[in-house]
Order: structure tokens, then sequence, then C-alpha cells
């Protein structure tokens, strides 16, 4: 492998797609306040609204990372002339991670999701506008 490659690889579009879906749902959900939900106690929205958001967090973050830690470590791999192998293997490690934080944050949106229909929010209405 010579030289840094000049086209980024289908999960790094992926990552990239992932992470403004989940930025776009992330401002949704930061967007919505208890008023728009007068049946909802305050403190179960805000802990709902909290979990929700923290999922939506965890996704970024997984593919803001993915996106750095990959092409850093192939910048450093090779810098430093690693294997084949070596790079095969890191490159391997941060795809499987971002994986891994990917499904952790998809349950912890799962559970969200199955809070907020036990407290009736809905989430297809837009939210009013001011």
């Amino acid at each position: 492998m010579t030289g840094f490659p000049r086209q980024p690889s289908v999960l790094d579009v992926v990552a990239v797609i992932f992470l403004v879906l989940s930025t776009v749902r992330k401002l949704d959900v930061k967007g919505r306040s208890p008023e728009d939900f007068p049946h909802v106690p305050p403190d179960r929205f805000e802990a709902w609204r909290d979990r929700e958001a923290g999922a939506y967090s965890l996704a970024i973050w997984a593919c803001m990372a993915k996106l750095v830690l990959g092409y850093g470590f192939l910048y450093v791999a090779l810098r430093f002339e690693l294997g084949s192998d070596s790079i095969r293997l890191g490159g391997f490690s941060v795809d499987a991670a971002w994986a891994v934080a990917l499904i952790v944050a998809s349950r912890r949106r799962s559970a969200a999701r199955k809070l907020a229909e036990s407290l009736g929010i809905d989430l297809r209405r837009p939210p009013p506008a001011d």
C-alpha cells in the first residue's frame, strides 16, 4: 500500500450519512419541550428526552470517532510503514468498534422510543410553530 487513499471507503460514506441523520434526529428531539405534550409529566418528559438524545449523541460520537480514528490510523500506519496485515487489522478494529457503538446506540434509542410510546409522546407530529 503506497500513499494515502484519495477516495473514502463505503463505510466512511455510511458513517457520514449516519452522522448527519443522527444529528438531525437529536436536534428534533432536543427541540421538543414539555409544553408540546401537556399530558406527560415534565420530569418524565425530560427523562425521555435525555435518554433519546443520549442515544443519538452516542451514534454521533461513534461516527466522528470512526472517521477520525480510521484516517488517523491509516496515516500513522503509512507513515511508519506498517505491513498490510497490520493495516487491515487496525482498520477492521476501528470499523468493528464503530459497528458495536451503533448497535448500542440503536438499542438505547429503541428503549427510549418504547418509553415515549408508554408516555404517549408521538414524534411524528411536528412541534408547534412559534
